[in-house]
């Protein structure tokens, strides 16, 4: 709803036509911000915000497109306001621009959803293209500004919100054991990909195994290695190997170890040796008699 102020002696009786009536600015600007986050709200309860030819039709669109146009021209951001936030006009001359300020290297149809500053860091001046920085506030900077032009236009909604930024953190050990493997590992080839990181999907770009691993390092990420097939593709044969190994090393061992015993030592070892076979082949025989019992 508008609000209209007069100017006018409240006793004034002329006709509407013949009074000197102001639409008070900030009144229009901040209803209209206030309608525009709140049909977005319901656009987005009713999950039809990406299909808004049902819900408008194309004039009307393109009047609110123009609104809103115009209204960010002169220096009242409705896009990024929230619901009843009062926005004042912008007093700008004539000539000057209304394009934000190019950033090198960033993309310009972007730069109105990076904040003018985070964490006190004016990020206009803020070099994003420099190599990571080791520590706060200027990692986080540095992490959204990249992430932003690369992102996709889904989430640039969230950054209309205004919502202040948290310091980036990599506080998990699961993902800072992910983050090496990946970083530090062998990459594979097309083919040879899991089927996650071949479907593009994940954190991390690449499919990337360290040594020692059965996992990519992507499928890692955030413990959700149980489901890089990776590790259903190589477990049964490295495993397999792997306890022959063992096996063999653990014989060679124990017929070291048999031939430094004293006579009475072996003869002992030989009796326990004897017991455990017994109990083993007890298990496996009521094993057998229960797989039989369930198949009858």
């Amino acid at each position: 709803m508008l609000i209209l102020t007069s100017s006018a002696s409240s006793s004034a009786t002329a006709p509407p036509a013949l009074s000197n009536l102001e639409l008070s600015r900030s009144e229009i600007l901040g209803s209209f911000a206030e309608v525009k986050m709140l049909c977005d709200q319901r656009l987005a309860e009713y999950q039809i915000d990406n299909i808004d030819h049902v819900v408008l039709a194309a004039p009307n669109r393109l009047c609110i497109a123009l609104v809103v146009e115009v209204f960010e021209e002169l220096g009242c951001p409705v896009r990024s306001a929230t619901a009843g936030q009062v926005l004042e006009r912008t007093r700008r001359s004539a000539s000057a621009s209304t394009e934000p300020e190019p950033l090198i290297g960033f993309p310009s149809s972007r730069l109105c959803f990076l904040p003018k500053e985070i964490f006190g860091i004016e990020t206009r001046v803020f070099d994003h293209e420099a190599a990571q920085p080791d520590a706060n506030p200027d990692l986080t900077v540095w992490a959204l500004m990249n992430a932003l032009k690369h992102c996709s236009t889904r989430v640039l909604p969230i950054l209309e919100l205004n919502k202040p930024a948290r310091e980036l953190e990599l506080r998990s050990r699961q993902n800072c054991d992910a983050m090496i493997r990946h970083l530090m590992g062998d990459e594979r080839e097309a083919q040879d990909c899991c089927t996650r990181c071949a479907q593009k999907k994940g954190a991390l770009i690449g499919c990337i195994v360290a040594e020692g691993s059965t996992i990519c390092g992507n499928c890692d990420w955030n413990r959700s290695g149980l489901g890089c097939s990776l590790a259903s593709r190589s477990e049964s044969p490295k495993l397999s190997t792997k306890r022959k190994a063992v096996e063999s090393d653990d014989s060679e061992d124990g017929r070291d170890l048999f031939d430094e015993l004293e006579p009475d030592e072996k003869d002992a070892f030989r009796e326990v040796m004897k017991i455990f076979t017994r109990a083993l082949k007890r298990r496996s025989k009521r094993a057998r008699q229960s797989r039989s019992s369930r198949n009858k």
